[in-house]
């Protein structure tokens, strides 16, 4: 396993590269995401590996009364991140996702955006557990990854593009943990960004127990209704 050190070295070099590319498809896809599923002014999101802070500042110019918390392992990310995001309703601290904690606010959103598939399958138990211990019963917890497919393929067709940790992530990997710390699967879906099939997104929700709602009558079968219509003639 690599060192938190030379983890946080990578990142500070990588951040020039982050700096070049700055905005692009992904990023405001991610917003598109978190919109989707009820983004509003006044949500608190945590956001765990912000990078230098690009997505961020998406999300925070939709915020106004509510608030973003922001983590990354590099000073140096953190550092960027900040004064890309002054004067707004945010707050950045450089850490390790892992081990992260600022529980005085309930969160609407956590988020680990392309973040997962570069911290250490082996950290993701305590990862997940950490996580959890900062939702409440009506947090969302949404995952980005690259399809482990694709980047096995990037593994074996140009590994000089990929960063210090970059592991494929098949879902029933990630089931274990979050499994493992009672959060449910949502929803999940591998969809095209600029490649077929190259991303993969997940909601989690915090599992809490089963209450057996008044059953919906199903509706009327197709065919039933053709037969219905077709009687009044």
């Amino acid at each position: 396993m690599k060192e938190k050190a030379e983890i946080e070295s990578f990142y500070d070099k990588f951040s020039d590269t982050q700096k070049k590319i700055a905005y692009n498809e992904r990023h405001f896809h991610m917003l598109d995401r978190l919109l989707n599923l009820g983004l509003q002014k006044d949500s608190n999101v945590l956001e765990l590996g912000c990078g230098i802070g690009v997505i961020s500042s998406l999300v925070c110019k939709v915020l106004k009364t509510g608030v973003l918390v922001a983590t990354d392992i590099s000073p140096k990310n953190i550092e960027i991140a900040k004064k890309r995001n002054a004067n707004r309703n945010a707050q950045f601290f450089v850490g390790d996702a892992v081990k992260f904690e600022r529980k005085k606010i309930t969160y609407d959103f956590i988020t680990l955006f392309d973040v997962l598939e570069h911290i250490h399958v082996d950290s993701h138990n305590e990862l997940f557990s950490n996580v959890v211990s900062h939702m409440s019963e009506e947090t969302k917890l949404v995952v980005n990854i690259p399809n482990p497919e694709y980047l096995r393929h990037l593994h074996n067709s140009s590994p000089e593009s990929l960063q210090i940790i970059d592991q494929p992530l098949p879902l029933i990997e990630i089931l274990k943990a979050t499994e493992l710390n009672d959060l449910n699967l949502k929803f999940f879906e591998t969809y095209d960004l600029w490649k077929k099939d190259e991303s993969q997104f997940m909601l989690f929700e915090k599992r809490t127990e089963f209450t057996v709602h008044e059953t919906i009558p199903p509706k009327q079968n197709f065919f039933r209704r053709v037969q219905n219509k077709l009687e009044r003639y």
